[in-house]
């Protein structure tokens, strides 16, 4: 009997058990990485980029408007309604911000307070609209 081969077949055999059990825990560890991954992604899915919604507000500004204080509130259907107060120079500079906010595909139910018509310059004023993000 050719105890040499058998001790080291016993040794290979045990190597590969040691071998799988780490396989086997590498790939529950990979399973439990991807839930999280997973989770993730569908909590970030739901959510509002702020960082785009600036920008597109921030380019929407011509000179001459000047915003004072932003607030959000998220409403059901996963969209967010935006309260923005802020100060115009004149009433044209304050059309041709309207007509910038509408030109924003993102931005819908554009909404200005009626009373920022009225004066013709130094003009404080409120407006509204919903955010939604386009489907990507």
């Amino acid at each position: 009997m050719d105890y040499n081969n058998s001790f080291f077949g016993l040794i290979g055999l045990e190597q590969k058990k040691i071998e799988s059990a780490q396989l086997q825990g590498f790939r529950e560890l990979i399973a439990e990485q991807n839930k999280n991954l997973s989770r993730a992604q569908n909590f970030w899915r739901g959510q509002i980029s702020f960082t785009f919604l600036l920008e597109k507000l921030f380019a929407a500004l011509p000179s001459g408007i000047y915003l004072k204080e932003l607030a959000l509130v998220k409403n059901n259907s996963g969209a967010a309604d935006f309260s923005v107060r802020a100060l115009a120079d004149n009433r044209e500079t304050l059309f041709q911000f309207l007509q910038s906010l509408q030109a924003v595909p993102e931005f819908k139910e554009i909404d200005f307070s009626a009373s920022a018509w009225l004066k013709p310059k130094d003009i404080d004023f409120l407006f509204k609209f919903a955010y939604a993000a386009l489907p990507k």
